[in-house]
């Protein structure tokens, strides 16, 4: 039936229910003729309150006029884009003819992705158990999602992070955080790296995962346990029959790529290290000494499957110590982990016992070590290695926190101890004597301008030496950063100017030579010196800064304060190699014009006679010639062949530490007009010698051969060595 209302005063919905009404009272009075319950009085211009079924569930629209619009009951859930507001929108459809309807959308859009999710529970974390507990479960499923990025990763760490202000966490949100945390460790590792370097995300976690495993309620003589692919942890009360007398917790198993439930072994009352039958992972096992009557609350043991939670401080990779490109050092067991009531690190009453089963078999020098939570890094603090094999290690530590085992897993065998001490002792020697006799030689030709190539040769090999010392003295213990990231920097980049400008000084001379010797004619530059300070000094210093930037992070090992592998290679032996390869070519074009024997029209009886002293006065020529030009750096290119490594590295100790005191000797004493000098300061400490009278008549005249610096080389060659013709 279709009724028609014209002119009517009252609103739509008053003429609906007058009219619902007046039909109500005729059906009522039909005697079931009419059934009320069937009667609907619908409006064309007026959409009735509707219920709408959403994919989040059922809501509600209220009346409206044709053609308006109207938000439903409800809110968008969280994790859509228009969380808050709702569900849906419809708008009132008719045609004047027909009854009008509500015709719903959905409102609330697509769902968030991963990272927009990541960042608004980190935004929104409630305190209620509820609303932690729904928190990670959400982000239990998302830690997972392959495309996350940096900043849902650092979300994620930091809601981590939030869990350990929880006073009163249930186990189920233990449970999920170690999970999380188990997910986590599965990222990218430039992940994690970067969420570590921002606002160090990663330790924080950590640290709150420890947090959360000491206040998690346990029962006395009951144990908490979770077992994730790549994390385990262990809660017992210290309260809990046993404990007192001694506690061993170990994983058991073959599998490294994940752990499992049966893995898993705790022993008390003082049970050897509680392993039961199989091969030991990883265990800890704490003395009754240790566990006294002060401790109270519960004992945590945790066990890392690997170490891509232990970020280094700056966000640098985990390959720590004396990495110098041909040796891998870095951490070749699980982490184990264990706390007694406190995550503060205090020493104990007694050492307790870790024992840690190598990854990589052929691995070598084991290094026991814990993870310091302030530096970020790992440390060998408290801890000594006791027994090692070639599956196992195991390691005593007066503390407790996270234990680990590094290892070289380069394969390549280690110098021993003694080796290492000579080496250093050698260096220091060599390195001592060459800063004395390079002060003595800049304090001799400091104020001859003649010999500029000379001293400034002299000056950066002076810093060279020097820093190389305070480099050395700095690396007390191989294997750990001893020194801020700052500092480091600076001592690597100062080593890097003053090798590359010294090696640059000895190309210069190089071509100096080239050109007095072996050009002789035309041989005139001008403005020698100022071009060749701006190559000795400038392309040294732009190729530091350049490396520097490139490499940002990864410039200096942050354990003896040297460039890491890359940057050496490209920043240092690379441009080594191309001047040691010129000065190479120059070295042999001048000992080809020094060995040449002039005969001078005397018979071959004199000849044979000044043969003997002629050679040997020339050879001696020749490695002052060698010295100048650096070319025993090229030694250096010779320590990568393990066969010959320890004699090559003695050779390039000896020769390279002590090049300052060769040009001491060389360019000092062997000078009449030097050691006079030096007579007149020392009285009696310095004599003529027969050493220069095979070096023939020495000129310190400054040449005009060339315009240059051509007396250095008439400090090597005698006016003999030269064929210097006059057009």
């Amino acid at each position: 039936m279709r009724a028609y209302i014209a002119n009517s005063s009252m609103s739509t919905q008053e003429e609906i229910d007058l009219l619902w009404s007046g039909l109500s009272s005729v059906a009522k009075s039909s005697d079931g003729f009419f059934d009320p319950s069937t009667l609907l009085v619908l409006s064309t211009v007026l959409c009735p309150n509707t219920s709408w079924s959403s994919p989040y569930g059922i809501v509600q629209f209220s009346s409206g006029d044709l053609h308006s619009w109207i938000e439903s009951s409800g809110e968008c859930p969280f994790f859509t884009i228009k969380d808050g507001e709702p569900i849906a929108r419809a708008v009132c459809s008719g045609d004047y003819i027909y009854p009008c309807a509500w015709v719903p959308s959905d409102n609330c859009g697509v769902n968030k992705t991963a990272d927009q999710l990541l960042i608004y529970l980190e935004e929104n974390l409630m305190t209620g158990e509820s609303d932690i507990q729904d928190a990670l479960s959400v982000l239990t499923g998302i830690s997972q999602d392959t495309n996350v990025t940096s900043a849902g990763v650092d979300a994620a760490f930091d809601i981590i992070h939030q869990t350990g202000s929880i006073s009163q966490p249930t186990q189920e949100n233990v449970a999920s955080v170690v999970d999380i945390v188990s997910n986590l460790a599965t990222l990218d590792q430039s992940l994690t790296m970067d969420a570590e370097k921002k606002n160090g995300a990663v330790s924080r976690a950590t640290m709150a995962l420890e947090k959360i495993l000491l206040a998690v309620n346990v029962p006395s003589n009951q144990t908490f346990q979770q077992v994730a692919p790549n994390l385990v942890v262990q809660v017992i009360n210290s309260e809990s029959d046993g404990v007192r007398d001694g506690i061993a917790f170990s994983i058991i198993g073959d599998d490294s790529q994940s752990f499992d439930d049966s893995d898993i072994q705790l022993s008390t009352n003082n049970l050897g290290n509680g392993n039961r039958g199989g091969v030991v992972q990883a265990s800890v096992v704490i003395g009754p000494e240790t566990i006294d009557e002060g401790t109270v609350g519960n004992i945590a043991f945790t066990v890392f499957r690997d170490d891509a939670l232990f970020v280094m401080d700056g966000g640098q990779d985990n390959q720590v110590g004396s990495n110098d490109g041909r040796r891998n050092i870095t951490v070749n067991t699980n982490i184990i982990g264990a706390s007694l009531g406190t995550s503060e690190t205090k020493p104990l009453n007694d050492p307790v016992t870790i024992t840690l089963e190598h990854k990589q078999r052929n691995a070598t020098n084991p290094q026991c070590v814990y993870w310091e939570y302030s530096t970020n890094a790992w440390s060998s603090d408290g801890c000594v290695l006791t027994i090692t094999s070639e599956t196992h290690t195991e390691c005593q530590c007066n503390h407790l926190t996270s234990f680990a085992v590094l290892m070289d897993v380069s394969g390549i065998p280690r110098r021993s101890e003694r080796v290492e001490q000579v080496f250093g002792i050698l260096s220091y020697i060599g390195c001592s004597l060459s800063i004395v006799g390079l002060l003595v030689t800049l304090a001799v030709y400091g104020t001859d301008r003649h010999i500029r190539i000379l001293m400034c040769l002299c000056i950066t090999l002076l810093f060279l030496y020097v820093f190389f010392i305070i480099m050395t003295a700095l690396d007390r213990y191989p294997g750990e950063p001893e020194v801020g990231p700052g500092l480091c920097g600076v001592i690597a980049a100062v080593l890097h100017f003053t090798t590359l400008s010294s090696m640059s000084w000895m190309g210069v001379e190089g071509i100096n030579m080239f050109l007095m010797v072996v050009r002789v004619m035309d041989s005139y530059i001008p403005l020698f010196m100022m071009k060749a300070s701006t190559i000795a000094w400038g392309i040294p210093a732009a190729i530091v800064i350049l490396t520097g930037v490139i490499s940002r992070q990864n410039y200096a090992n942050s354990d003896y304060c040297f460039l890491q592998k890359w940057p050496l290679v490209g920043g240092l032996l690379i441009p080594m190699a191309f001047i040691l390869a010129l000065n190479l070519i120059i070295f042999a074009l001048v000992m080809r014009r020094l060995m040449r024997i002039k005969s001078g029209g005397r018979n071959a009886s004199e000849l044979k006679s000044e043969a003997r002293h002629e050679i040997m006065r020339r050879l001696t020529n020749g490695i002052g010639v060698l010295l100048l030009l650096g070319l025993t750096w090229l030694v250096g290119y010779f320590t990568v062949i393990e066969q010959l490594n320890l004699a090559v590295h003695v050779i390039f100790i000896l020769l390279n530490s002590l090049q300052g005191f060769f040009i001491f000797v060389f360019y000092v004493l062997r000078q009449p007009q030097s050691r006079a000098h030096l007579r007149e300061h020392m009285g009696c400490c310095l004599h003529d010698s027969p050493l220069t009278t095979n070096a023939g008549p020495m000129s310190m005249k400054q040449t005009t051969m060339t315009g240059t610096e051509n007396s250095i080389n008439k400090s090597v060659l005698s006016e003999s060595d030269i064929d210097v013709k006059y057009p």
